[in-house]
């Protein structure tokens, strides 16, 4: 399932920006608020080979932004329940592979200081939660 999403605009009245893929009606964007946050975190870049055996780059949100924008999701209380335990789940999930393989990026770096605050004091919680999983069951217990 692939869901194409894009920030709200802070203008009301939006020109007229590209919000669909294809042709016609195929693919419409929803706008989702607190999506901006994301959008200018740091990215990360790296080379992948596509199926044609091509070196691409890839560029992707910083994955500690990724797990912070996911953890502030799972605790709106305008968000579906399904949608809260995805959210949870793959923010404790980022943030447990961001501390065990990138031990260089830390939640509480100067480069992540242009997000809210209130999204950065997410990061204790988060990180308490997802060591708590760790208990050596290579399962993810979803």
């Amino acid at each position: 399932m692939v869901d194409l999403i894009t920030p709200m605009p802070r203008d009301r009245f939006p020109s007229s920006g590209r919000t669909s893929l294809g042709g016609g009606n195929d693919l419409h964007a929803v706008e989702i608020e607190g999506l901006a946050w994301l959008v200018n975190a740091p990215t990360c870049r790296a080379v992948v080979i596509d199926e044609r055996g091509y070196p691409v780059e890839m560029v992707a949100p910083d994955p500690r932004a990724f797990a912070l924008h996911k953890a502030w999701l799972a605790g709106r209380a305008d968000r579906e329940p399904a949608k809260r335990r995805r959210d949870l789940g793959q923010a404790r999930l980022v943030a447990a592979l961001v501390t065990e393989r990138l031990p260089n990026l830390s939640f509480d770096g100067s480069d992540l200081s242009a997000l809210p605050a209130g999204l950065r004091r997410l990061a204790p919680d988060l990180l308490a939660t997802s060591r708590r999983r760790d208990d050596g069951d290579p399962e993810p217990g979803w």
